[in-house]
């Protein structure tokens, strides 16, 4: 297993970024993201990555804001970030999702769930980030409870015809919510 650190983090979906590591297909990375303000990080792939996040661990503190003391709010980790390299050269935002990932913000994006990324480079460059504590879903009102989380993920390289259809990300929860979710972000 790997693990890549808070130190080694960039801010922005650029696919001139070199990869941190690279892994064989299948194997697991963990990531000890940052908060919301810059925890995306790199792994090389090719073709059609499959994420699997595998486990998700909380450092010790969440943060967000509301003027009243007397909020209970259900503790419910997920990554908001999830991305490969778009083909498009520069740097792009990481405020905005793409049809490679990115910004996805979906509360379904925790432990046991499966992400497909289409991939249009040819390093893959995964990056993962922006971890929660608990949210809605999306963050349409600009609301959640930011928290650096560690991420263990496995990362499988699809080749072939077996899931060309991925033209978007493409997640796949747990089997109690599976069926109204699969065909999330442009199916």
């Amino acid at each position: 297993m790997y693990h890549i650190d808070q130190h080694q983090h960039h801010l922005s979906w650029d696919n001139s970024i070199p990869p941190i590591i690279t892994i064989n297909s299948g194997e697991i990375v963990t990531f000890n993201c940052l908060d919301a303000s810059n925890g995306q990080i790199n792994a090389q792939s090719t073709d059609e990555v499959k994420l699997k996040l595998w486990k998700l661990d909380e450092n010790n503190y969440q943060y967000a804001w509301f003027k009243q003391n007397q909020i209970r709010i259900s503790h419910r980790p997920f990554t908001g970030e999830c991305s490969v390299a778009r083909s498009l050269n520069g740097s792009f935002s990481t405020i905005l999702p793409y049809r490679t990932g990115e910004n996805i913000d979906t509360k379904y994006l925790t432990k046991g769930a499966k992400l497909y990324l289409p991939i249009e480079c040819k390093e893959a460059l995964f990056s993962i980030g922006d971890e929660h504590a608990a949210q809605c879903d999306r963050e349409v009102c600009g609301t959640t409870i930011e928290t650096p989380i560690i991420v263990s993920v496995r990362l499988t390289v699809r080749h072939g015809d077996e899931f060309k259809h991925v033209t978007s990300p493409c997640l796949l929860t747990q089997p109690d919510i599976k069926q109204s979710t699969q065909y999330l972000f442009g199916f």
